[in-house]
């Protein structure tokens, strides 16, 4: 007679395979009449051949399943893994025997098949009295278990609590069970979780973010054993979220485990858990662990990029499991995002402690800038520089130097390549913005700012800066006059960071943008401790008698109001003083209306423009008669050199500047009458 022959590289679990359907066949009633079994189906179960015969019945069949244990002490060592995977979790150590079912039909995919061929034609067969009888738990309690284990990221999935050999067995855990001896939390926990790498900075580096509330929050609610305990760090990509949980755990001296998804092994990507979602398993990831570590104060988890975990609620798993994982686990959790706008609002309240992440004020990314680039021999300047760019991180200064010292660049070769390389990489994140800041012809003197108020003034507003306080500025007077300039240079001279605010900045086609727009910008000013200069502010502030459209009246409203509240000094400047709404003047605390220039003024800025040192009598005569001009319109003077910088411009000048006090002149009144 022919045989079959089929090896397997663990006989003994073929033999449990066996041992289990011949139960399953022979003890629930009239079973074995309602399944043909055949040679190759027994064989397969088995994995060892049997002679071929035409006359074999159903019950002769079945008794092949009855192969000798090859391993006794491999078989009792796999039932010993299951009882205490069962006391690990939690779970009635009965149903040991019920995951043994449940592990075989995973690892034996010929059993399984055999009982998926075996119909049962009524409730009085019953695969579930089955299971019942072999394991001394009531239905019920069978269900509870396999909802324990389901919950806990053993199964990996739910397609039936009454048909077990439907129910799938993590890849991880498969392993454990058949190839280990279990012996404690640890050893299930190295299936699931990857301890964080060494912190690379002190917390001290992150002084930027209030560390000291994140300290004190983790450590006394660890030491408490609180449950729910869940921190949740946002902000955009490289500003150093991750390496701060992990400075965080350090500085407490807690282990920090990363709570992992698909792994790349081999150059192959695994899904232990078989899921469609990644976020599906991971959640089922971190229940494991929660479950594991029970009690432990001496960890806290990461779940880096955890948006996706949110983002598939309700596809993979319902929201109510999301609030009750967030709610009820036992050990401190860090949670990470870049898009906090994919998570719902219910979730964010859950979060016991929120921080966004921003990127470091300037002076320290001027400081990690400086240690990014040792070696590459980069200029103060272009240090300045790269600290000053919108949006830059710790990690884009990181790459681009990694890249020019890659490269081999020194000096101005290492400060071009190291800006392109960070132009490019916000430029692909859809940051990188090349600002047109504000810019001087002429460096500002404060002498020639004719202000009518008295000069104490100016040293009253000089005095609020130092001190930081909320003082407000309402700069009033004729183009040119210095109105903007002089808002610059007093922050300047401060030290302080200053935000121009152009209409284009505020005004949308929208109806409510723009409001939130102006929220937006005063909040961004208060959290950056930046000085607001509202310019050409009579546009944003038109007297509200005279608009009609409600948009309009509630956009004057909202800013009138967010300058009540605002924390930092506020600059607002106008050509149009008298466009205004009324309640604007009293909520400036200084208004400073400024003049044109006096005829000293006019003589010495035109003979330093043009570099002369001594004027004709007939230009002094000329130009002291000019009574409407201001520094801006030699500032025009100043451009205009710099296209001819070899011409002659003494004339030109003086022609362009009585044509611009000619036009500027008050209009003569109509009539007969002067």
């Amino acid at each position: 007679m022919a045989k079959a022959k089929h090896k397997s590289p663990s006989r003994h679990l073929n033999h449990m395979a066996g041992a289990i359907c011949y139960r399953l066949l022979t003890e629930i009633p009239d079973a074995l009449f309602m399944i043909e079994l055949s040679v190759p189906m027994i064989s397969r179960v088995i994995g060892t051949g049997i002679s071929y015969s035409e006359s074999y019945s159903n019950h002769e069949l079945a008794e092949y399943l009855r192969i000798p244990d090859p391993s006794v002490k491999k078989t009792a060592q796999v039932r010993q893994n299951l009882v205490k995977l069962c006391e690990l979790f939690e779970v009635n150590t009965k149903f040991a025997v019920l995951l043994e079912f449940i592990l075989l039909m995973n690892i034996n995919p010929h059993a399984k098949f055999l009982l998926d061929n075996l119909e049962l034609p009524d409730e009085a067969h019953d695969f579930m009295q089955f299971f019942e009888e072999i394991s001394d738990l009531a239905r019920h309690e069978i269900t509870e278990a396999v909802e324990t284990l389901m919950n806990r990221g053993i199964f990996a999935t739910d397609n039936s609590l009454t048909l077990l050999q439907w129910i799938e067995i993590s890849q991880p855990i498969q392993h454990l069970l058949t190839k280990e001896v279990v012996t404690s939390c640890e050893q299930v926990l190295s299936r699931f979780l990857v301890e964080s790498p060494a912190a690379q900075f002190d917390i001290d580096n992150f002084e930027y973010v209030n560390t000291d509330l994140l300290l004190r929050y983790l450590k006394n609610a660890a030491q408490a054993k609180h449950v729910g305990v869940n921190i949740l760090l946002y902000g955009y990509a490289g500003t150093g979220k991750t390496e701060l949980a992990r400075a965080l755990a350090a500085h407490i001296d807690r282990k920090l485990y990363e709570v992992g998804s698909q792994v790349v092994k081999d150059g192959k990507l695994h899904n232990p858990h078989n899921t469609k979602y990644v976020s599906s398993q991971r959640l089922q990831y971190l229940t494991t662990v929660q479950t594991l570590l029970r009690g432990s104060s001496e960890n806290i988890l990461l779940v880096d990029e955890c948006e996706s975990i949110f983002y598939n609620a309700d596809k993979a798993y319902s929201k109510d499991m999301l609030h009750q994982t967030l709610e009820q686990n036992t050990v401190p959790a860090i949670w990470i995002t870049n898009y906090i706008g994919c998570l719902e609002d219910s979730y964010i309240r859950r979060f016991k402690l929120v921080l966004e992440v921003t990127s470091p004020d300037e002076t320290k990314l001027r400081e990690l800038t400086t240690n990014a680039v040792t070696g590459l021999n980069i200029s103060d300047d272009t240090i300045d520089k790269i600290a000053a760019i919108k949006h830059i991180t710790p990690a884009v200064i990181g790459n681009a130097a990694y890249v020019s010292r890659t490269i081999g660049d020194k000096r101005r070769k290492a400060e071009s390549t190291v800006l392109e390389v960070i132009e490019h990489t916000l430029d692909a994140c859809g940051l990188w913005q090349q600002p047109m800041d504000y810019q001087q012809e002429m460096p500002f003197d404060v002498s020639l700012l004719n202000i009518k108020q008295p000069k104490q003034v100016i040293n009253d507003i000089a005095y609020a800066l130092k001190a930081k306080q909320p003082v407000r500025v309402l700069l009033c007077g004729p183009p040119g006059t210095g109105k903007t300039a002089y808002a610059h240079h007093m922050t300047q001279e401060q030290g302080l960071k200053m935000k121009r605010v152009k209409c284009s900045d505020i005004l949308s086609k929208y109806v409510g943008d723009s409001e939130q727009n102006v929220r937006n910008l005063f909040l961004e000013a208060h959290q950056n401790k930046q000085v607001l200069l509202l310019d050409e502010v009579d546009s944003l502030l038109v007297n509200r008698e005279r608009l009609k459209a409600h948009h309009e009246v509630q956009l004057v409203n909202e800013i009138l109001t967010q300058m009540e509240c605002f924390t930092q000094p506020l600059f607002a400047a106008t050509n149009f003083e008298t466009l205004l709404d009324k309640a604007v003047l009293r909520r400036f605390d200084f208004k400073l209306e400024c003049d044109y220039l006096h005829t000293e003024q006019v003589l010495m800025l035109f003979r330093r423009i043009l570099s002369a040192s001594k004027l004709s009598a007939d230009e002094q005569q000329q130009l002291s008669t000019l009574k409407y001009l201001t520094p801006g319109d030699f500032a025009i003077i100043a451009r205009r050199m710099k296209f001819q910088p070899k011409q002659d411009h003494r004339q030109s000048a003086l022609n362009m500047l009585l044509d611009e006090n000619k036009r500027k002149q008050p209009n003569p009144s109509i009539g007969f009458v002067h």
